[in-house]
Formats: structure tokens, sequence, C-alpha cells
């Protein structure tokens, strides 16, 4: 038991002696006609300021606080009987009506506070247990309107005043039954939990009620402690004195948890910790603080206000320091790993660059090897100077300028309709070095496979080198239509003879149609390509 809580105890049984002591020596005096209320009002004003400041349950605290208001209401009322109601009757009657109102209130308070005890908060449910609170209540209701119906107390005089003449009806001993009951149950769920939580003798909490219980017996058959033949306590004071010790002994053995003996826990904490007050001096320490703490490297000195002063405590931080250090090491070996894989991926990524573009060269050169094994048999062909066959040599260099360019530009899979029709135009300036009147038309844009634009540009190709030393005229038309590309080639040739072609051809990406039309040294041959080929296999 803390000092506190001993002290707190052996206020209530001082204060009740002290009561009892002081009604009978100032019992003549006038001013102290309600001494006894007075001085009992103050103690239960005390107890209810240290309940406030030592029980940290908040439901648990206001069943006590209100235990304590119904107490004080008690003590009010009959400070009202006795002096401010002497000449109003009816307030003097309610006053005491009023007695029983408080009883029950603190009856069904205390059968409250027995279930918070003994169960926990999920399982105080359903309606049996308001059964018997409820009761009380309509009870009490039936006490105050005993005017009314006159259940409670028969007056068997006009004047129907506390003292007078009367005899008890069924609302009255339903109310008194009622109110033991819950008394009872609260007291039987008390020491129960009392029973389970100390695991010893339960007669220390047992001492208030059977106080209480003696001065009942003693009170009814008038053998009341006195002294010069005045009674020292009324029922109502001892009554208040005896539960007011009941619940701090609830306290005192923790079945009501309270803000108490936590300096020795707190001296006994193994954190180096201490609480100064507000001029810095140390009220409680730990068992292992040394004010003031060291503040190094792997100490760090904490420190948070409270009322009345701060809490200071240290803490070791060298398991930090070494988890940082060692985070710092692993993300520098990370960052050196993560450049290393950085540069290796970079000169993957150059590698893979490099192999496409070689992949796309010797496509190329795969594809333009006609045109330079024409040109290299137009170096060497005998009995014609460089620059006679320079022309038809820039013939073939712009195809295959033009070619290779379709090719680096077709990575996406598609191509522009303007790389023909410049690919054209290109080609048609080269063959007028020739001698030959040609000429240029396109109309229409839009984005077509690259395959279908490479192959139009292709048979362009195909047919210059066949009639390149033969043509005099010239004139190329290119149109774009939706889905669709058109060559119209309109020549004029002493000897012409068309390479071998298909009248139709279709592959996975286009529909290829040719048309000739040949009238003398005049011809006309329309190539048609549209998007969307045979199926696959």
């Amino acid at each position: 038991m803390s000092k506190e809580n001993r002290r707190n105890i052996l206020m209530i049984v001082a204060a009740a002696l002290i009561c009892g002591i002081l009604h009978v020596g100032l019992y003549s005096v006038d001013v102290f006609t309600c001494f006894s209320q007075i001085f009992c009002g103050a103690v239960t004003v005390a107890w209810g300021l240290s309940v406030l400041r030592r029980v940290t349950d908040e439901h648990l605290r206001n069943l006590l606080l209100s235990i304590a208001g119904s107490f004080l209401l008690f003590l009010l009322l009959q400070v009202i009987n006795y002096i401010f109601a002497q000449r109003q009757p009816w307030l003097r009657r309610y006053a005491w009506y009023g007695y029983y109102v408080c009883m029950i209130a603190f009856a069904i308070i205390m059968y409250e506070l027995s279930l918070s005890l003994s169960q926990d908060e999920g399982k105080r449910s359903g309606a049996v247990r308001f059964l018997l609170p409820a009761s009380g209540i309509i009870l009490a209701v039936g006490v105050l309107t005993n005017d009314l119906h006159q259940l409670a107390f028969r007056f068997k005089t006009a004047e129907m005043l506390p003292g007078s003449p009367k005899s008890y009806g069924p609302v009255f001993y339903l109310y008194f039954a009622c109110f033991f009951l819950l008394l009872l149950f609260a007291s039987a769920l008390i020491m129960k939990k009392y029973r389970q939580f100390i695991r010893r003798d339960s007669f220390f909490t047992l001492l208030p009620i059977l106080a209480l219980a003696v001065f009942l017996v003693l009170n009814m058959f008038d053998l009341t402690p006195r002294i010069g033949g005045i009674k020292m306590w009324q029922l109502g004071e001892m009554f208040t004195f005896c539960m007011l010790a009941f619940l701090e002994i609830c306290i005192i053995t923790h079945l009501i948890p309270a803000n108490t003996d936590y300096e020795k826990l707190f001296a006994l904490s193994t954190l180096p910790a201490v609480i100064l007050d507000e001029e810095g001096v140390a009220c409680y320490s730990s068992l292992e603080s040394q004010h003031p703490f060291p503040d190094s490297e792997n100490t760090m000195v904490m420190r948070h206000p409270i009322s009345g002063g701060c809490v200071e405590w240290a803490v070791d931080i060298a398991p930090l320091n070494a988890l940082n250090q060692e985070l710092s090491e692993t993300t520098q070996r990370i960052n050196s790993r993560n450049a290393y894989l950085s540069e290796e991926a970079k000169i993957k990524k150059e590698k893979a660059e490099v192999e496409s573009r070689n992949r796309i060269y010797d496509e190329i050169t795969r594809i333009v090897r006609p045109q330079l094994q024409q040109i290299n048999t137009l170096l060497k062909m005998p009995g014609r100077s460089f620059d006679e066959q320079l022309p038809s040599i820039a013939v073939c260099c712009v195809y295959i300028k033009r070619r290779s360019n379709m090719e680096l530009l077709a990575d996406n899979g598609t191509l522009p309709f303007e790389e023909l029709s410049l690919a054209v135009k290109e080609s048609l300036a080269y063959v007028r070095l020739l001698g030959v009147n040609a000429a240029s038309y396109a109309s229409g844009t839009g984005i077509y496979p690259a395959v279908m634009v490479i192959a139009a540009y292709e048979r362009v190709e195909s047919v210059l080198e066949d009639c390149l030393e033969t043509i005099s005229d010239l004139m190329i038309r290119t149109k774009a239509e939706p889905g669709a590309i058109t060559v119209r080639m309109m020549l004029k040739t002493d000897a012409l003879t068309l390479p071998v072609m298909e009248k139709e051809r279709a592959t996975v990406a286009y529909h290829e149609s040719v048309s000739v039309t040949k009238d003398g040294k005049d011809m006309i041959l329309i190539f048609t390509f549209r998007e969307g080929g045979k199926k696959h296999e």
C-alpha cells in the first residue's frame, strides 16, 4: 500500500471519528445545526478530487464521481430538510422523498461499477443487466409521486411530514427489495473479482461493509454510540463514510486502476531517465540514471516538457550509428555496382546498335548488289569512255542512295508516300543527263507499308535500267490514294524490252497489278499497289 493510499484510508476513518465527536460537541450551537452534513460533504469533495487525479480509466472515474455526487445531493437534501424547509411542509416532504432518489442512484451506480470491474466492456450487454436498474428508477419515481397515490407512505394525519405517523405501502417494500438486490449483486461481483485478482483473504475489503451492517443493527434497536445522550452519527453520514472507505479499498487493492506507486516503478526502470522540476532539479531518477547525461556520439539526450517540469532520458544510439554506417557502406557498394551495371548496359546497347547498323548495311548491300555489279560492268565496258558512261552510272548511284535511305527509314515498318515521289523525281533528274525528255508528277499523301513503297520504286528502277539506252521521252506520275499507290509511266523508245513481270502479284502486305499498253514507239505502264495482300500460310 502506497503512502498516498494509506493516507486516504486513514483520512476517511479519522474524518468519521472527528465528525462524530464534533457533532456532539457542537450539537447545542445553533450555527452548527448541520455540521455533520457539511463536514461529511467536505470529506466527499476531497475524496472526489483525489479520484479525479488518481483514477486513469475514464469510465470508472465517471462512475466514482457520480457516486460522490449522489452523496453530496443526499447531504444537501438533509440540509434543506433540517434548515431551509422548516416552515414549508411540502419542501420538507419532497426533500425527504429525494433521499430515496439518492439512495437508489447510489445503488444503480454501484451495480454498474461492479459490472465494469468484473467483466470486459464487450461482454456487458443484454436486456437482463438493465432489469434491476430500470426497476429501481421506476420505484424511485413511485416514491417521488407518493402524494398522488400514497402507495409508498400512507400518512395517518393531514400533516404529511417525515416524522408524521404513517404506514408503508407496496412501493416502499419493493423499493428496498430492489435497493438491497442492487447492492447485493454489486457486492457479490466485487468480492468475486477481488478474490480472483488479489488471491488472498478478502476480509480487509469487508471491514467497511461489516461496520455499516453493525451500525444498521444498532440503529434499528436505537443502540448507536452516544456521548451525553447525543448520537455521534446519523445513518446518512455513517453510510457515506463506510461507502467511501469501501471504494478507497477497491482503489488500494487495484481493482480500480489508479495512478499510484508509479514513482517506485520509475525508480526501478532500467531506462536512464530523470524527472526535473521547473528549476531543473531532479525529483525522480531511474535505477541507471546519471544526471546530467553525457551527450556523446553514441548517446542522445531527449527532453519532453510535462506539467511542473520536464522529463529527460538518454538514448543509446550506438546500434543506430552502426546500422547507419553499414547502410552507408552498402549504399556505396550498390552505387558502385549500379555504375558498373550502367556502363555494362551502355556497352551492350552500343554493341547492339552497331550490330543492328551492320545488319542493316549488309541487307542494303545485298539489296543494291545488282546495281553495284552494273556499275562495275559499265566501268569495264570496252570502247566507251568514263564520261560517256557517267550518266548511266549516276542513275544507278541515285537508286542505291534512295533505296538505302528507304531501308534506314523503314524501321517501324511504314514509309510516307513523299519518300517515293522524291526518289522518282531525283532518279529522273539524272536520266535527263542522257538527253531524255523526262518529267514527274505526284499527287496525294499518306503512310503506307514500307515494302509496298519500296516495291513501287523498284518497279520504276527496273524499267529505267532496261530502256535507259533507247528511251527518248519519259513521264512518270505517282498517285497516293487511301490504301493504294499508282505509278503511271509513259515513255517513247525505239526498242524496249521489258523485264519479265507478273501481271499480278500478292504478298503479305500488299497486292500488285501491272497493265501494259503499247502503240508503236509509245508505251504506257501502270503499276497499282493496294494494301492487304494474301494471308499467312
